[in-house]
């Protein structure tokens, strides 16, 4: 079945949207893992590798951004769906960017189970 195009504007606002959420994921996961840490006595070398997922997350963010940015200049331009999306192998991410639905079954990242 034959996907229809999809405006460039959507399709950045939906990926700004995708990339926001996994921003918060990843600070979720942060406060936790120095809380953890903090709680379980972990030394400042051993905290050290939460430094990449904070910077993970800075990047995630200036990405939605980004992308956001370009939404509001995209103009009528339009994309063939099908190639952007067809191989994309979680499945409710790729409903999210061709339909804007805005109601996951389950968190964004995580994998379909079958």
């Amino acid at each position: 079945m034959s996907r229809p195009d999809i405006l460039l504007g959507d399709l950045a606002m939906r990926l700004a949207g995708e990339l926001d959420a996994a921003a918060e994921a990843c600070h979720e996961v942060q406060a936790l893992a120095a809380e953890l840490a903090t709680t379980g006595g972990a030394t400042v070398a051993q905290m050290a590798p939460l430094q990449s997922l904070d910077a993970l997350t800075q990047k995630l963010s200036v990405l939605s951004l980004v992308l956001l940015r370009v939404s509001q200049q995209a103009g009528d331009h339009r994309l063939a769906a099908g190639p952007l999306l067809d191989n994309i192998g979680l499945s409710d991410l790729a409903k999210r960017l061709e339909a804007g639905a805005s109601t996951p079954s389950h968190r964004p990242g995580e994998a379909d189970l079958f």
